[in-house]
């Protein structure tokens, strides 16, 4: 398994995944779905079936840094594993420490 990767083609530029072009046909989740296991195991399978071979979900920084300097990735390990079992690939948008102006997906330390 390659790095995607996008590609100068001619004219244009592709995404390449696993060494051939990808034509992404995604669907996007709800701002904070992704970060409850329990509330996506149905999802994927409706987003499987749809014909869509991607989905877009967000992680959050206080997912994976709950604590200042206590870091926790088995939420983002999950939605890995569970987007990988349904046949579908993830793009990860971040929440970083603003998300609409307001700072609150920062660690609760670091605010």
């Amino acid at each position: 398994m390659s790095i995607p990767r996008l590609e100068r083609h001619d004219s244009h530029t592709r995404l390449i995944v696993d060494g051939a072009p990808f034509l992404c046909m995604g669907g996007e989740l709800h701002n904070s779905s992704s970060s409850d296991r329990h509330y996506m195991a149905p999802v994927w399978d409706k987003v499987s079936v749809s014909g869509a071979n991607t989905v877009i979900a967000t992680v959050a920084w206080d997912q994976v840094e709950p604590a200042e300097g206590s870091f926790d990735f088995s939420g983002l390990d999950g939605l890995l594993e569970d987007a990988r079992t349904a046949g579908l690939r993830l793009i990860l948008i971040w929440f970083g420490s603003f998300k609409n102006a307001s700072s609150t997906y920062a660690p609760m330390g670091s605010r």
